[in-house]
C-alpha cells in the first residue's frame, strides 16, 4: 500500500488488511499494488482529519474514469486546435484527432514500452478516450487517436501525461461509436479515386499534393490506350449493372510480362502503417496484383502485394495488410512491414488476360493527415 507523493508504504497481511499511521491532514490518494507482478490492484482517494482514524473498507478496483492526472510523472500541455487539421473544419462533434509522436517530440524511454500509461486529460481533469493506433517504442513512432465529445473539450489546454509504470492498460476502446458512416469515412479513410471526374488526376483531396495516374508496360506487352496517351482515355462508363465511370484497359501480356497502372500518394513517401484495408471494385479476365510500392514510376521497386484472379463480373475486393504476401524478394516483394512506413505508389499489375476494370479505390484506417506529413 503506497500513499502518492509520500515515502509511506506498508505491506498488507495475508487477508489484505493494513494500517498506516501518522498520515498528514488533507486529501490523499492510496495505491494498492501486487509485489509479485507489479500490477495495480486499487486506488482510493480519501481525506484525513486531525486525530482521525479512518476505515476505508473494501478498496475499489482501478478504472480509467477514476484516474488522477497528478499521479503521472510527466506531462505536457496540448491544445486541441493544434491537432484539428484544416481539412477537418468545420468540425462536427464528436470527432477524432491524431497525435503523432516520434523522437523529435517525445522521449519513449520515459513511458511504458507498450504505451499503456499514455493519457490525455482535459482541463477539468476528465480523461479523454484515446486509442494507441500505433505504438512502437523501439522505432520511436506512435499515433495516438483522441476522441473529442463536444466543443467544450477544446476550449482549454489538455494535459498529455505519461510515466506511470503501474497505470492500467485502457485497451483499445471504440473511438467511432455513434459516428455516422459519412463522418467516419471523412475522418478515417481516403478515397484514392472513383474516376467520376474523368481525368488522370486521382481523387485525393486538396491539400494533398496533386497526383496523377500513370501506365507502364513490360518489354513485349501491349496496352490500349497506349502508353503515352492521356490516361483519361481509359476512363469509361462502368456498365454491367454498375453506375458511373471506371478505368478500363485492354492489354496483351503473357506472364511474366505485365501491364501496370498506378498513382503516387503525393510527392514523397508516406507512412500508412495504420491502414486497416484497401477496398476496390474490379472485373476482367486473367490475373492481377494490387501493390503498395516504394518507388516513383519505376519498372521495379520495393513493394508489398497480393495476387488475385479477376472475376468476369464486378466484384468488391477488400485486402488487409495481413492478406499481403510475406517478404520473399520475388518481383521486389519486401513485405508490408518493410513498406508500410515509406509508401509512394499504389499500383495494379495485370497479366495473362485481355482486359481489366477497376473502380472506387479507398484506403481505410488512415486520414489525410498521413499524406500531409
Amino acid at each position: 500500500m503506497q500513499i502518492y507523493g509520500l515515502s509511506i508504504s506498508v505491506p498488507t497481511d495475508s487477508l489484505g488488511n493494513f494500517t498506516i499511521a501518522n498520515l498528514p491532514v488533507g486529501s490523499l490518494r492510496l495505491m494498492a499494488w501486487s509485489a509479485s507482478d507489479s500490477k495495480l490492484l486499487a486506488e482510493e482517494e480519501f481525506s484525513v482529519l486531525a486525530g482521525d482514524t479512518l476505515g476505508l473498507g473494501l478498496l475499489t478496483a482501478p478504472t480509467v474514469a477514476m484516474e488522477d492526472p497528478s499521479t503521472w510523472a510527466h506531462a505536457r500541455s496540448l491544445m486541441a486546435s493544434d491537432l484539428i487539421s484544416d481539412w477537418m473544419r468545420p468540425v462536427q462533434f464528436p470527432t477524432v484527432v491524431t497525435l503523432f509522436l516520434d523522437s523529435s517530440n517525445f522521449d519513449f524511454s520515459k513511458a511504458r514500452a507498450d504505451g499503456a500509461d499514455l493519457r490525455v486529460f482535459a482541463a477539468t481533469g476528465k480523461g479523454l478516450v484515446i486509442d494507441r493506433a500505433r505504438y512502437d517504442s523501439l522505432a520511436a513512432r506512435a499515433e495516438i487517436r483522441i476522441r473529442i465529445e463536444d466543443a467544450s473539450d477544446t476550449l482549454s489546454a489538455w494535459s498529455f501525461c505519461w510515466g506511470k509504470p503501474l497505470a492500467i492498460d485502457p485497451g483499445h476502446p471504440d473511438l467511432w461509436a455513434g459516428f455516422s458512416s459519412s463522418t467516419k469515412l471523412k475522418l478515417n479513410s481516403i478515397l484514392v479515386d472513383d474516376f467520376e471526374d474523368g481525368n488522370d488526376r486521382n481523387a485525393m483531396p486538396i491539400p494533398v499534393p496533386l497526383s496523377y495516374w500513370f501506365k507502364v508496360i513490360s518489354d513485349s506487352a501491349t496496352i490500349t490506350p497506349a502508353v503515352g496517351e492521356n490516361f483519361s482515355q481509359a476512363i469509361q462508363p462502368a456498365g454491367s449493372g454498375r453506375s458511373g465511370k471506371a478505368v478500363h484497359i485492354l492489354y496483351h501480356a503473357d506472364s511474366p510480362e505485365w501491364v501496370l497502372i498506378g498513382t503516387p500518394l503525393g510527392e514523397k513517401s508516406h507512412s500508412i502503417y495504420t491502414m486497416d484495408s484497401i477496398e476496390f471494385w474490379a472485373k476482367g479476365d486473367g490475373n492481377y496484383s494490387i501493390a503498395f510500392e516504394n518507388n516513383i514510376k519505376e519498372l521495379t521497386g520495393r513493394k508489398a502485394w497480393k495476387h488475385l484472379v479477376a472475376d468476369s463480373v464486378w466484384t468488391r475486393v477488400a485486402i488487409a495488410p495481413s492478406d499481403l504476401l510475406g517478404a520473399d524478394s520475388a518481383g521486389g516483394n519486401m513485405g508490408w512491414e518493410t513498406i508500410r512506413d515509406s509508401v509512394t505508389n499504389i499500383s495494379i499489375f495485370s497479366t495473362d488476360g485481355s482486359e481489366f476494370w477497376i473502380d472506387d479505390i479507398r484506403l481505410y484506417g488512415v486520414s489525410q493527415d498521413h499524406l500531409l506529413r
